[in-house]
């Protein structure tokens, strides 16, 4: 059903995880899972159609031109890197300050049309549309040779 994935990364065991680990035996790798994905760098969401995934990454404050999109046959990359430079000058002080920064989030995909992926930047949210490859309809019958 889904195929569309986020990417986490495992504290413990820097490993990343799957989705075939046992609840029981990663109770605690859950709850990091649970806190990492509340803390990640920016927030996604992704929504399902019949012939289409869209998803929709808050992105407030980042230029266009600070945003890379890369996707190939497993996994879907959002990379963001910014900088920034303040300088202000009143009276008797001067205060300047730098800041550089980049964050990314990996999505696993499969069964998406890698070459019709679309993307829009408006207003703070960046909308990726993955096309879904069209699988072939199988009435589950099948012909047996007889040997």
């Amino acid at each position: 059903m889904f195929d569309l994935q986020p990417f986490f990364n495992n504290r413990r065991s820097n490993s990343l995880w799957d989705g075939s680990s046992d609840l029981l035996g990663s109770s605690s790798n859950l709850f990091d899972e649970f806190m990492n994905s509340n803390l990640s760098p920016f927030k996604v969401d992704i929504q399902e159609d019949n012939d289409k995934y869209l998803l929709e990454a808050e992105l407030p404050g980042v230029k266009k031109e600070d945003i890379k999109l890369e996707v190939d046959d497993q996994y879907l990359n959002i990379m963001v890197s910014n900088s920034e430079e303040v300088e202000e000058k009143k009276d008797n002080y001067i205060r300047k300050e730098r800041r550089a920064g980049s964050y990314s989030r990996s999505f696993r995909v499969g069964n998406i049309v890698e070459d019709k992926v679309e993307a829009e930047y408006n207003n703070g949210i960046l909308e990726v549309i993955l096309p879904k490859k069209e699988i072939e309809k199988d009435d589950g019958k099948r012909v047996i040779d007889i040997k």
